[in-house]
């Protein structure tokens, strides 16, 4: 079973808030250069760093669009007894480095979940968290999140009676989504990475033993 977990923004929204920043970016290369030589070292101090956060944010918001990948899914294998966890690490304090893609793999015997909310209003936000935990000890020792803007159970309990009591428990369920499809109103999905398990990886996710 594959879990779908797609947490990006839409898709081009990145690159579109950018947009202020590239007009922006001239008019104060050019005000800088201009007051150079009558502007104080405080102003020109202030200009440079503000050229250089303007820069950093173009660059991690084009970034956002062009690196996360299409998805970043779950599988959960029963035949194994292991999930297998496909995640995006995107670095935001260095946008100049490689962004790596981490895959992980854990016992189901070892996997909690655990339900969170915080905020409120507009501010609340709420989902599904899975923890990793060390068997002998109860300690925690991995976390990552499972969903997002829900409070129900179900999607726990469902992934749950299947790894403990197999397809034949649960109500037919309707053949996931490729996570690599294509849609026509959203170019910038054909420039993301598209979801793709290294061959070990994605050959043992998929197989019993």
């Amino acid at each position: 079973m594959e879990v779908s977990r797609k947490f990006s923004i839409p898709r081009g929204l990145s690159t579109l808030l950018a947009v202020p920043f590239f007009i922006l970016g001239p008019l104060t290369v050019g005000v800088t250069i201009k007051t150079w030589m009558v502007a104080g070292v405080m102003t020109e101090l202030i200009s440079i760093l503000t050229l250089a956060l303007m820069i950093w944010c173009v660059v991690i918001l084009i970034r956002t669009d062009l690196n996360t990948p299409l998805d970043e899914p779950i599988r959960f294998n029963r035949a194994r007894q292991k999930i297998y966890v496909y995640r995006f690490k995107p670095r935001w304090t260095a946008p100049w480095r490689r962004w790596p893609i981490e895959f992980s793999i854990y016992d189901w015997p070892q996997v909690r979940a655990e339900l969170w909310s915080s905020g409120s209003g507009v501010y609340y936000r709420c989902g599904t968290i899975l923890s990793v935990v060390d068997t002998g000890t109860g300690e925690v020792i991995d976390r990552f999140p499972m969903n997002r803007d829900t409070l129900s159970e179900e999607p726990w309990l469902y992934i749950h009676t299947y790894m403990e009591k197999g397809p034949s428990a649960l109500p037919p369920f309707d053949t996931p989504r490729d996570p690599n499809e294509l849609v026509w109103y959203s170019p910038f999905r054909r420039w993301a990475p598209k979801v793709k398990w290294p061959e070990a990886i994605d050959r043992e996710s998929t197989t019993a033993p």
